[in-house]
């Protein structure tokens, strides 16, 4: 997991727009799957995550309306889960000045 994240990562953050958008959408899938298949994988990660969605959730006025609900849904899903609780605390008030903007 580690490894898939840090190649994620770094490949998101050196891609076009459109190239991005793509990755974008896997990267929710890859993360939605591990988290209902082993959430333990995704755990010393999340605040990674939370980053990543979070910087994407900032920008989501500029992408195609598809990856914005994706973006979207991806808050859904770690409200959802135990493991991202204490982690998405101290970011709250960054998560709902930036999904504001976002409609």
């Amino acid at each position: 997991m580690p490894e898939y994240l840090e190649c994620l990562f770094g490949i998101l953050s050196s891609r076009s727009a459109a190239e991005y958008e793509t990755l974008v959408g896997s990267a929710y899938r890859g993360v939605v799957t591990m988290a209902g298949i082993r959430p333990s994988l995704i755990m010393p990660h999340v605040t990674e995550i939370i980053r990543f969605f979070l910087d994407a959730t900032k920008s989501c006025r500029s992408l195609p309306p598809s990856v914005s609900v994706e973006v979207l849904e991806m808050w859904v899903m770690l409200c959802d889960n135990d493991f991202a609780q204490g982690h998405l605390t101290p970011v709250l008030p960054e998560i709902l000045k930036a999904l504001l903007h976002c409609t």
